[in-house]
């Protein structure tokens, strides 16, 4: 990321605020496809996958899966 920084160094402001306003743009454009839908939290995928174990006092994977 930086050496893209320094080699675009020669840019006006005005293309960078462009190329900003690209970005934010495609961002938005992704969110509302849907695509944000599939990103869960990382903690959501661990309590799916692990439950407690009070005799062992510890996080235990589930078998099932």
């Amino acid at each position: 990321m930086l050496a893209a920084v320094k080699w675009n160094f020669r840019l006006s402001p005005r293309e960078w605020v462009m190329m900003a306003v690209v970005r934010v743009i495609g961002i938005q454009a992704n969110r509302r496809n849907g695509d944000s839908k599939h990103m869960q939290p990382l903690w959501k995928h661990f309590d799916d996958t692990h439950h407690w174990d009070a005799s062992a006092e510890e996080w235990v994977p589930n078998l099932e899966r």
